[in-house]
């Protein structure tokens, strides 16, 4: 098949293979070509342009597998294929290119590297947790928890339960307190003071003392995480249960797999024991009754299925802390302040530091 040999869909193909380790050449050939055909430095991609390009990573891989599904079927049938494969092959060919693009700018980043030194974490995740985690609006690794809906007191209450909690703490008539604000937001699970930037952020003339009641309805309808940054976190959970108890050859034996391994451990232990017992009656009410989900449930166990969920997300809770941790000392060139509270069950302040931090050489 013929390709074009001009323009940016057509940096040089290489291999990108996570155990080559990207190397440094690899990168700068990468740079040099994207400034060359672009015109604009790959390590000065905005936020936007990154979401957009890991979004549109994602969607051509999407696009590819099933057109690889589609030419599996017509071989199967000995049908011609040969028009498809052609788009599929166009498919990868754009894949790989926007992957590029992604290694040399998450290398070019100095969390970029620090987060693709850890078993099962790529150019692509990478890249995806530089664009949606802004550093300097997340104090604490809460702030990442709760913006990447792991934070599991917080749920999406849409317009009419907005209205109702509205109507429960502010009277007709009166006007919003701070008070008020600070009482929706722990019946909703949600910050008093992040409540409040997004009014700000909604209507730049409001402040704390003319908060109106239509403004605030608005921002508690809205989904309280960010959808996109909640679909990396599970493919990061993923992708750490993936390698669990391997030894890369670039990058060293697993790290958060055993983590997601000891909890599940864990979690099972205390699931048998009962101590899960309120919350599975809980769910027993709201799932269908002819669910495999609904047998355990019912009598107070937490099935498989959650138990795994639950130890998959410590360990993408605990990468966070320590992401959020590299990312905090690289800007302010301080560790954060607080240690981060990742297992309130066990009734006191859990602290492991960052793996592979500093970066070394």
């Amino acid at each position: 098949m013929n390709t074009p040999t001009n323009g940016p869909q057509n940096i040089e193909n290489l291999n990108l293979e996570e155990e080559n380790g990207y190397s440094l050449e690899l990168v700068d050939r990468i740079k040099r070509d994207f400034l060359e055909f672009v015109g604009t430095d790959i390590a000065t991609l905005s936020r936007d342009e990154t979401r957009f390009m890991v979004s549109q990573f994602y969607d051509l891989q999407e696009n590819r597998m099933q057109s690889d599904n589609r030419i599996k079927a017509l071989a199967n049938k000995n049908a011609p294929k040969s028009a498809l494969q052609f788009i599929r092959d166009q498919i990868y060919m754009s894949e790989k290119n926007v992957e590029k693009i992604l290694v040399a700018f998450s290398k070019s980043q100095e969390i970029g590297k620090w987060a693709q030194s850890i078993p099962g974490i790529g150019p692509i995740l990478s890249a995806a947790l530089i664009a949606h985690i802004d550093i300097t609006k997340a104090p604490t690794v809460g702030h990442i928890w709760s913006f990447a809906g792991l934070n599991p007191t917080s749920s999406w209450l849409g317009r009419v339960k907005s209205e109702e909690l509205v109507q429960k703490f502010i009277p007709k008539g009166q006007k919003v307190t701070e008070e008020q604000i600070a009482l929706i937001a722990n019946d909703a699970g949600r910050r008093a003071d992040s409540i409040q930037q997004q009014i700000r952020s909604l209507n730049p003339d409001s402040d704390s003392r003319n908060i109106t009641k239509t403004d605030l309805i608005k921002v508690l309808s809205r989904r309280p995480w960010n959808s996109e940054l909640k679909v990396v976190c599970w493919k990061l959970g993923q992708s750490f249960v993936t390698v669990h108890g391997k030894d890369t050859k670039s990058k060293g034996p697993d790290i958060y797999g055993v983590v997601y391994s000891d909890r599940k451990a864990y979690e099972i232990q205390k699931n048998e024991a009962g101590d899960y017992r309120d919350i599975a009656l809980g769910k027993s009410k709201i799932v269908g009754r002819s669910t495999e989900a609904y047998k355990s449930y019912s009598v107070g166990k937490l099935p498989a299925g959650h138990l795994d969920a639950r130890a998959r997300r410590y360990a993408v809770k605990l990468f966070l802390a320590h992401y959020h941790h590299v990312a905090y000392e690289l800007e302010y060139g301080t560790p954060p302040p607080k240690p981060y509270i990742l297992d309130g069950d066990r009734g006191h302040t859990h602290y492991i530091a960052p793996p592979k931090w500093p970066i070394e050489g």
